[in-house]
């Protein structure tokens, strides 16, 4: 594999970079959308929120007012009754006064004006109206410190109660924050580890078309390498054949000028033959079983005795009658 050229643009490599691409997409999409599902719904919830606690604060501020109102209707009335007692306790002691000046006459014809009797009476209503005064002017005084203290009082109270209600929004709203924040990050750790999942299914799927991809390779190479050596097979058994038909070209003129000097020496040797025993050599093929045993043995002999003759071999057996002058054709012409 040292060495391979990988083709990258093989379209089984690009089918499966494509279909990574589109599953991971899709993963991101959906898991995105629902991240963006949530983020509204968050968002909606929070504004949920912040409308209850702008309502429950406008109630409350609402009440609030209400009271206060109350209060400075009341306060308002109790300072209309205290500037009414106050003319009232003026009024009061004018008629008493005015009546003790209206009898002046009598009492001056009775000796008792500019008495200490009237003086003391004067004093006595003057000292009336202030009392009257005072405690009017006191009791006011306490009911506008007490109004002072409900209003106070409602406004902290106000004050508490929105406090209260910011506190629960701002409660409510971090709540929703971490709820949403801890569901988009399991739905992130979720996407990632799908992603994850997916590119290593598909680097595997990869790896697996490379290896195809180099096995193809491999084989195509030592295809190549096969088909070379066949055509250097082939070269070579063309050029040993071609040696092998000048060999036999060469073994078929050697033996054709062979047969031709072995067909004159045979021709020569049987009319030697013919003239040393008298007949003729020519004709007769087939062995007996007679001069097969002829011939074997000498071929025993031969092997003993290297310059034994055939022909001396054949003459001997000839006069021991042991083979029979058609024997004798039939050897010589097998066997020359």
């Amino acid at each position: 594999m040292a060495g391979n050229v990988i083709d990258y643009n093989d379209q089984r490599l690009t089918d499966v970079e494509r279909e990574s691409a589109q599953r991971k997409q899709e993963v991101t999409n959906n898991f995105n959308q629902m991240i963006n599902e949530r983020d509204a719904y968050t968002q909606q919830q929070q504004q949920n929120i912040a409308n209850w606690a702008q309502q429950q604060t406008e109630l409350q501020q609402a009440k609030t007012d209400q009271a206060i109102n109350k209060i400075n209707q009341s306060k308002e009335q109790g300072a209309k009754d205290y500037q009414r007692e106050q003319k009232g306790a003026y009024t009061d002691y004018m008629k008493q006064s005015n009546q003790y000046g209206a009898n002046a006459e009598m009492l001056a014809r009775q000796g008792m004006s500019n008495s200490g009797y009237s003086e003391s009476s004067q004093v006595s209503m003057w000292n009336a109206y202030q009392n009257r005064y005072a405690t009017a002017r006191e009791s006011y005084q306490k009911a506008v410190l007490e109004w002072d203290n409900m209003m106070k009082d409602a406004e902290l109270s106000n004050n508490e109660t929105i406090a209260n209600i910011a506190q629960q929004k701002l409660e409510q709203s971090l709540k929703l924050a971490l709820e949403g924040f801890e569901y988009k990050n399991n739905l992130t750790i979720q996407r990632d580890s799908r992603i994850d999942e997916i590119e290593n299914y598909y680097n595997n799927k990869r790896q697996q078309v490379l290896d195809q991809i180099n096995r193809e390779y491999e084989y195509a190479q030592q295809q190549k390498e096969f088909e070379a050596q066949q055509r250097e097979i082939e070269r070579e058994y063309a050029l040993k054949m071609q040696e092998f038909e000048l060999r036999q070209q060469q073994r078929r003129d050697a033996n054709a000028q062979w047969e031709a000097e072995y067909a004159l020496k045979k021709a020569q040797q049987q009319t030697q033959m013919k003239q040393l025993f008298g007949y003729d050599l020519s004709g007769g093929s087939k062995l007996t079983e007679n001069a097969k045993k002829a011939y074997d043995a000498y071929k025993v002999l031969k092997s003993v005795k290297k310059n034994a003759n055939l022909e001396n071999y054949l003459q001997t057996q000839l006069n021991s009658g042991r083979i029979n002058t058609d024997e004798l054709r039939a050897i010589i012409n097998i066997y020359g």
